[in-house]
């Protein structure tokens, strides 16, 4: 997450549940100084990290996870930017460079960042083909974030990846095979 946030140019919008972990704190305190870092968290969380350029959703359990960099990169998975997270819990991080994809998730935080939580519009682009897969993103009240991989590996044999949240279970991954 940090090699990825250093990039940052212009602007950095993350939706984070939970953040104590001190080097990424480090990194948007001074990524803040320079360019456009804004961050909605969890209201229950934002003591931890209360800047000027973060936001609490006070509507109750936000359990999202993503940063997207200079909308052109992104990043998002069960990992929190905790110490817990980063050095004892099993996690995953998908780092991407889709820009449909992108520009769901920074419509996602606009909605955010702008108070409409858990009520906001459904996503531009829910389906994406890209190559041999198939990509199904939606942001919902009760489902976090659901994005389902439909591709075609070796020997032609489909496979599925499916990572979600679902409240108030713990963030982890499953994959179908």
């Amino acid at each position: 997450m940090a090699d990825v946030l250093q990039t940052a140019q212009s602007s950095i919008h993350c939706a984070i549940y939970d953040l104590n972990l001190e080097s990424l704190q480090q990194i948007f305190q001074t990524k803040a100084a320079q360019m456009d870092v804004r961050i909605v968290m969890d209201d229950g969380y934002i003591k931890k990290f209360s800047r000027s350029f973060t936001r609490a959703d006070k509507q109750g359990e936000m359990h999202d996870k993503f940063c997207i960099i200079d909308h052109k990169i992104m990043f998002t998975g069960s990992a929190n930017p905790t110490n817990n997270d980063a050095h004892k819990n099993n996690n995953n991080v998908l780092v991407i460079n889709i820009p449909s994809l992108i520009e769901n998730y920074e419509d996602e935080f606009q909605e955010l960042w702008n108070g409409t939580f858990k009520s906001g519009k459904a996503v531009q682009t829910p389906l994406l083909f890209i190559q041999n897969t198939t990509i199904q993103n939606y942001s919902a009240p009760k489902i976090i974030a659901l994005i389902t991989f439909k591709a075609n590996w070796k020997k032609q044999s489909n496979r599925s990846i499916l990572w979600h949240s679902l409240l108030p279970m713990k963030t982890s991954p499953m994959y179908y095979y």
